[in-house]
């Protein structure tokens, strides 16, 4: 890809919601994080999760003469 032909800024540019860049959550099932904590729980399940996940946008600047290859 080439620079923007105008600004000289890079090609492409990635976006996120302010603060929702990188999220984490404890997804706590029977017997805690540690599997043999008592309390509350959020699942039945006897095992727990860590989720992260995240918001962002991506901006092609000059898409003249270019392509992205995305894998998902």
């Amino acid at each position: 890809m080439t620079a923007d032909s105008v600004n000289g800024r890079a090609p492409l540019g990635l976006f996120t919601l302010k603060g929702g860049d990188m999220i984490s959550n404890k997804y706590v099932g029977v017997g805690g994080l540690d599997g043999l904590s008592s309390g509350e729980v959020a699942s039945p399940v006897a095992g727990s999760k860590k989720i992260l996940w995240g918001y962002s946008g991506l901006a092609v600047f000059n898409p003249y003469r270019s392509y992205i290859l995305r894998e998902a």
